[in-house]
C-alpha cells in the first residue's frame, strides 16, 4: 500500500471512529433514559456505523426467528399519554384548547411539543432530541435550483407535504399570536422558528412507531388534547428503537405486551407495559438488525425517509397523468389528436391512481385502462368507460406496445435529469 493510500485508508478510520465515537455517546445517553423507565437491555443491542446504511444496531446475540428485537416500556414512548401527562405543557397548551377543536393533525402536534421540550434546558426528553440527525436528505429539502430537476410525481408531493406542514404551523402560529416565553421573552416564531418545524415534522414523519390508538382510551382518563384531533392518535416516538435501519428483506411486526382489552386490570395491578418489536427472520451476532417500514418502493422510501434501497424487491414505478399527458404531446404522438375530454372523464373516474409498472406483474390495470381510452377508444366523450375497465370483451393487452413506449419515454427522461 502506498502512501497516498495508507493516508485514504487513515482518514476513513479516522471518520468511522469519529462516527462510532459520537454513535456510541448517544447510545449511552438513551439507554440512561431508557434505564429509568426501567429498560434493560435484554437483546444486548449495540450502535454501530455500517457503510451501506450509517448508524445502525447489531446484536451481540444470536437473534432467532420470531425473536424479540427489543422491548421498551410503554410509558419511555412519546405518545398522546406522555402529551397527557406533562402538566408544563398542558399550561402552555390550556390557551388556545377552544381554538382549535378538530383541526390539529397528531403529527403536527407531536412536532410542536418535541420543539417545546427542545427550547427547555432541563427537558426529560433531551437524551431522545440530542439523537435526532440534524438534518435529513429528503427531496422536500432540496434547494430552489435543485427542485427544478426533480420528476414531476416526486414535486408533487412535496407540494403536498409543503402545505400539511406550512398548514400546521400557522394554525398554531395564529393561535399564539400574542406569546410571550416566560424563561426568555421570545415569541412563538422565534422559539418555534419554520426551518425546526419542518426538521422535526420529518423526523418524526421518517422515525414514529405506530400504536394502537384504542389502547389510549384504556390508559387515560380527563384527557384534553383528543377533542383537539382531526385524525387518530397512532403516533409514537420510540428512543432507541428508531435508530433501527428499514430493509426491504426485514420482516417484523409490533405490539403491546399486554392485550388491550387486558390493560386496565393490569393497569389496577401495577403490571407495566412493554413495546416489542418481533422480526420474523433470524439475525446472526454483530448482523444489522433491521426493521420493516412496509413494502415501499423506493419512490416511498426517498420522499417519506430519505433514502433508496438499491434492487428493492418492493420496487414499482408509478406514472402521474401529466405524464401521460406529457406523453402524447411527445414523439410520433404529437401529430394526434388527445382531445381534452377523455382526461378528464379519465380524472372524474379517478383511475389517474395506481398507474405503474411492477418488474415482475407488469402493468397495471388502471394503467392500461388509461392508455385504452386515449389510443383505442374512437369517441371523444367516452360513456363505456366502465365496460372498458371491468368488462371481459375488450382485451387490454392491444395497448402493450404504448404502455412499454410510455416507460421508454419516462426512462429517457430520467436519464436526462440525472445527466
Amino acid at each position: 500500500m502506498g502512501r497516498r493510500q495508507r493516508a485514504r485508508a487513515r482518514a476513513r478510520n479516522s471518520v468511522t471512529e469519529h462516527e462510532d465515537s459520537e454513535n456510541a455517546s448517544n447510545f449511552i445517553d438513551l439507554c440512561k433514559h431508557l434505564g429509568s423507565f426501567g429498560w434493560s437491555n435484554e437483546t444486548r443491542l449495540v450502535v454501530k456505523h455500517f457503510p451501506e446504511t450509517g448508524r445502525g444496531l447489531c446484536s451481540k446475540n444470536f437473534i432467532p426467528e420470531n425473536g424479540v428485537l427489543i422491548r421498551i416500556p410503554f410509558d419511555a414512548l412519546i405518545t398522546l399519554k406522555t402529551l397527557e401527562e406533562d402538566d408544563v405543557f398542558r399550561n402552555f397548551m390550556q390557551p388556545i384548547i377552544d381554538n382549535l377543536k378538530k383541526q390539529v393533525d397528531f403529527q403536527v402536534l407531536l412536532s410542536i411539543y418535541i420543539l417545546f421540550h427542545k427550547h427547555l434546558e432541563l427537558s426529560p426528553h433531551k437524551a431522545y432530541i440530542d439523537s435526532i440527525p440534524p438534518e435529513f436528505t429528503n427531496p422536500f429539502f432540496c434547494s430552489k435550483a435543485e427542485l427544478m430537476f426533480v420528476p414531476d410525481n416526486i414535486l408533487q408531493s412535496i407540494l403536498a407535504q409543503n402545505e400539511a406542514i406550512k398548514s400546521g404551523y400557522n394554525l398554531f402560529k395564529r393561535s399564539f399570536d400574542s406569546f410571550k416565553c416566560e424563561c426568555c421573552g421570545g415569541s412563538f416564531e422565534e422559539i418555534f422558528k419554520l426551518s425546526d418545524f419542518k426538521w422535526i415534522y420529518f423526523a418524526i414523519n421518517s422515525r414514529c412507531v405506530y400504536v394502537n390508538p384504542d389502547a389510549f382510551k384504556e390508559i387515560l382518563t380527563n384527557t384534553i388534547f383528543p377533542p383537539l384531533l382531526n385524525n387518530a392518535p397512532n403516533l409514537a416516538l420510540a428512543p432507541l428503537l428508531d435508530l433501527l435501519n428499514h430493509s426491504d428483506s426485514a420482516q417484523t411486526c409490533m405490539n403491546l405486551s399486554i392485550p388491550i382489552n387486558e390493560i386496565k386490570q393490569t393497569k389496577d395491578k401495577g403490571i407495566p407495559i412493554h413495546y416489542e418489536l418481533i422480526t420474523k427472520v433470524e439475525y446472526r451476532k454483530y448482523e444489522q438488525v433491521f426493521i420493516s417500514y412496509d413494502k415501499h418502493p423506493n419512490q416511498k422510501l426517498l420522499i417519506e425517509y430519505g433514502f433508496f434501497i438499491p434492487d428493492n424487491k418492493h420496487e414499482i414505478f408509478y406514472f402521474t397523468m401529466s405524464d401521460i399527458e406529457a406523453f402524447t404531446s411527445s414523439g410520433k404522438n404529437r401529430h394526434r389528436i388527445f382531445h381534452k375530454n377523455k382526461f378528464k372523464t379519465l380524472r372524474e373516474h379517478n383511475f389517474e391512481a395506481q398507474m405503474f409498472v411492477h418488474p415482475i406483474e407488469g402493468f397495471s390495470h388502471n394503467l392500461l385502462v388509461v392508455l385504452y381510452i386515449l389510443f383505442k377508444e374512437a369517441s371523444h366523450f367516452p360513456n363505456n368507460i366502465k365496460q372498458v375497465a371491468f368488462g371481459s370483451q375488450i382485451s387490454l393487452s392491444c395497448v402493450y406496445n404504448e404502455a412499454m413506449s410510455l416507460l421508454h419515454f419516462k426512462i429517457v427522461e430520467y436519464e436526462n435529469i440525472v445527466k
